[in-house]
């Protein structure tokens, strides 16, 4: 397991250097940190990833991709706050009926699988093709909890794989947003 150095200098064309140069350009202070691999929040506290990204239990991020009946995906970006209400992501995010997306779905609109989706994986969205009718061609809604927006301390990311995580203070959350919106042309909703 290794630390990286904060802010270091993003260079070349990669995801994961985009979104290290995202974060430098946005001038958010992170680290990013090799960790036992794992698959969901629960492995991250059996295997003591918590304890290594230095998060506290409101600052445990949980990323759930979602569509509505017409196929357009929802990237829900939560907190450790219980069940999310999915009738409130669907009012804030004005769609229809929301349900969990296939690893399929998860592939083709996001290129992550399932216990790697990430509020990052945005980076990988291109929305250069008109063609509503596949995955790829629908832009993604961001929702982000407003309760996690208003959390103080050090929320973390995976990065793109589950060995690796982005660490960062939440106070930085809404900015980063604003930039991934920028890039992406995302839509971000707050529920």
């Amino acid at each position: 397991m290794s630390m990286e150095r904060t802010n270091m200098t993003a260079a070349g064309n990669s995801l994961r250097d985009r979104a290290l140069a995202l974060l430098d350009d946005a001038n958010v202070e992170y680290r990013v940190v090799r960790h036992p691999a794992i698959d969901n929040v629960q492995e991250g506290f059996d295997r003591g990833v918590v304890e290594l990204l230095g998060l506290e239990p409101g600052g445990i991020v949980r990323n759930l991709l979602v569509v509505d009946t017409h196929g357009n995906p929802v990237l829900i970006v939560t907190g450790d706050e219980g069940r999310v209400d999915l009738k409130a992501v669907k009012a804030a995010a004005g769609t229809t009926r929301l349900s969990f997306a296939s690893p399929e779905i998860m592939m083709s609109a996001l290129n992550t699988e399932l216990g790697r989706v990430s509020l990052f994986d945005v980076l990988t969205t291109t929305h250069d093709n008109n063609d509503a009718d596949s995955e790829e061609g629908r832009p993604v809604t961001v929702a982000v909890s407003a309760a996690l927006q208003r959390y103080a301390g050090a929320i973390a990311f995976p990065l793109f794989s589950n060995a690796e995580s982005i660490v960062f203070d939440a106070g930085h959350l809404v900015d980063v947003l604003q930039f991934l919106a920028e890039q992406c042309s995302i839509a971000v909703v707050t529920f």
